[in-house]
């Protein structure tokens, strides 16, 4: 994953250590138009049949929301899908986004059209 954020035009990517992680597993930094995003990537290597619910994306906001947290934007990475009130909370939160197996390919998709 962090090979495909590096890709997508990410920078300042760190891996967290991979057990008590504190629901980060990825840290890194975007400038859009001049002004600095900071990410947090959680990434769930779930079955199809798996789909990420509101507690786990609730845990992930919890994290951003924290006053010790430097960043602006948690997203959760799943190569599964998204319960409806997971999708209902992505939608209504701004600090909060997700990329399931069809969001991961997307950005696929777009390295490849860029390298072309």
């Amino acid at each position: 994953m962090a090979e495909i954020l590096h890709r997508l035009g990410f920078e300042a990517i760190q891996i967290t250590r991979p057990s008590k992680d504190g629901g980060k597993d990825i840290l890194a930094r975007k400038v859009v138009h001049d002004i600095p995003l900071n990410f947090m990537f959680e990434c769930k290597r779930y079955s199809e049949g798996n789909k990420i619910g509101l507690h786990t994306l609730r845990s992930l906001l919890g994290v951003v929301a924290n006053k010790g947290s430097e960043a602006n934007i948690g997203v959760l990475v799943t190569t599964s899908t998204f319960t409806k009130g997971g999708i209902e909370l992505i939608a209504s939160e701004s600090r909060l986004d997700g990329k399931d197996y069809k969001g991961i390919q997307n950005w696929l998709s777009e390295i490849t059209r860029s390298n072309q």
